[in-house]
């Protein structure tokens, strides 16, 4: 009987660097297909393996994205002297790259939290108590991309504009509750624009 044990850490990497090459050579190949069947005429078929190669190289950029450090990406040697792929590859990276970067810094995280209570606060029909829940929410998904030293910052700009910790929504919830209001909006249900009671 064969015991299994799980990879280690360099033996998932190696794994992920094969399937980014693999990906990366998808693209490669389509690519080629593509200049064979432009030379050929069979612009249908050229059409096709050029989305494909788009794809691959698109593709390649999100499992980097997905399993490397920031510092280890790069675009692989495959795509990166095709102009076409090489761009497919930065328009999936370069975006996230920015992202990550302006969520290093206290103005991007504010920034960001700013964007998403306007959101949060749009569609709740003034109700506090929705805003709190879909801010809130977005605020715990946020957290998980910050890096671990801007993360009590982070909370406490959001505190600032209204976030609630998963324990204070329940208890908000639980208050709602008990006084007859509306579970989705907190609003007494004569008033209540949610549409859910009679």
């Amino acid at each position: 009987m064969t015991i299994r044990r799980k990879p280690d850490r360099t033996e998932l990497q190696g794994v992920t660097k094969k399937s980014i090459f693999s990906l990366a050579l998808e693209a490669r190949t389509h690519w080629a297909m593509h200049r064979v069947n432009v030379v050929a005429g069979e612009n249908s078929a050229a059409n096709a393996d050029l989305h494909f190669a788009i794809h691959y190289a698109k593709s390649c950029g999100s499992l980097c994205l997905s399993s490397l450090e920031d510092a280890d990406i790069r675009c692989p040697e495959l795509l990166v002297d095709v102009p076409m792929l090489r761009d497919a590859f930065s328009a999936v990276v370069e975006p996230v790259f920015l992202r990550r970067r302006k969520l290093r810094t206290r103005e991007g995280i504010e920034a960001e939290l700013d964007m998403m209570a306007s959101a949060a606060n749009q569609g709740c029909g003034l109700s506090f108590e929705l805003f709190v829940k879909r801010f809130s929410d977005d605020v715990d998904d946020l957290l998980d991309e910050i890096d671990e030293t801007w993360v009590a910052i982070a909370l406490g700009i959001a505190k600032s504009q209204g976030y609630a910790t998963p324990a204070e929504r329940d208890e908000m919830q639980e208050d709602i509750e008990a006084s007859g209001g509306c579970p989705l909006t907190g609003i007494d249900p004569w008033c209540c624009p949610c549409g859910r009671h009679e």
